[in-house]
This record gives C-alpha cells, structure tokens and sequence, in this order.
C-alpha cells in the first residue's frame, strides 16, 4: 500500500484488514486519519516510511512539506530519508543543510523559490547529491545551492549514472 488516505472509517472495523499467513503487507506514504475501528487488524507491517497518523488530516498522501511551523519535516535530508519514490516535498523559505537524493524519484520545490530558499554546505562538502542512478524523476526545483566545498562538484554532484532535473535554481558561491 502506497499513497493512499484512510480516513474517517466508521464502521468499527480496522481501516486495512488483511489475514496471517498471507503475504506481509508493505505500507507507506500513507495517512491514516480517524479510523474508528483502528488503522490496522494487526500492527505486524512493514513500514516503507513516510506514513502519518492522525496528522496532516487534510492533505493528499504524495504531497509532505519541509519548513519550521506546521510542516510534516522540519529538514529536507530527513524528508527524503523517510518518504518513499514518487513524493513531493515542498519546502518553504529558509536555509537547509546539504542533500543527498538517495537514489530516490522524490520532486523537491522550493516554494517561494531561490530568492528566499537555500541548500547550504556551509563549506563541508557538497550541497546536492546524486550519486545513486537518480532518474528524471528525481527533481530539484528553485533554490539557491551554495558554499558546497568538494573537489568534484561543490554545489551539485551528479555521478554513477544518475539524470535528475535540476529546474529553476541558483547554483553560486561554491
């Protein structure tokens, strides 16, 4: 189970019911909101990541935010340490520390763009990251990368056969 939203279940039964001896159930980027009858029938999942409970109530599973108030991460590596392929992280204004994609299809937009968002190596090494055979799927959008210090790639690394999208940034100062 992958991107998908239980909520308000009422009938007092679990939200995801399945039966032992039957294939282990994989759960992740999902959010499990409300469910009278509990969320699942027995807590022997696999979590992918990326799963909430009972917050972020009101949103679609596929969209996770990055920020200081209200947001689902406070930090953008922590964000793609735990939410699967196929997710959006919006960010909002300020400065995060390096990133390293993880060989993950994960779209990360800056919301405000690079005038006010940043990803600062503070001079340890490089910003952004792409060592994993990241696809196009993997996108970086709007920010400003900066003061990476690296031999091969201050700002952003693209190596091992990786082809992210890097769209709208400011890569300057490394």
């Amino acid at each position: 189970i992958s991107q998908c939203v239980f909520e308000n279940n009422q009938t007092g039964n679990p939200a995801v019911n399945w039966y032992q001896g039957m294939n282990t159930l994989s759960v992740g980027n999902s959010r499990f909101c409300n469910n009278a009858g509990g969320n699942f029938n027995d807590d022997s999942y696999v979590d992918l990541g990326g799963n909430l409970f009972n917050k972020g109530c009101d949103e679609i599973p596929l969209n996770f935010s990055v920020g200081a108030k209200g947001a689902d991460f406070t930090d953008i590596q922590s964000a793609i340490d735990s939410l699967g392929g196929g997710t959006t992280i919006n960010v909002q204004p300020g400065t995060y520390g390096p990133i390293d994609f993880k060989g993950k299809s994960l779209q990360i937009v800056a919301v405000d763009g690079y005038e006010s968002t940043f990803i600062d190596a503070a001079g340890a090494g490089t910003a952004v990251l792409f060592q994993s055979g990241e696809t196009s799927g993997a996108r970086l959008e709007g920010f400003s990368i900066v003061n990476g210090s690296a031999d091969n790639g201050g700002g952003v690394l693209v190596t091992n056969g990786s082809n992210p999208e890097i769209v709208g940034c400011r890569i300057a100062g490394n």
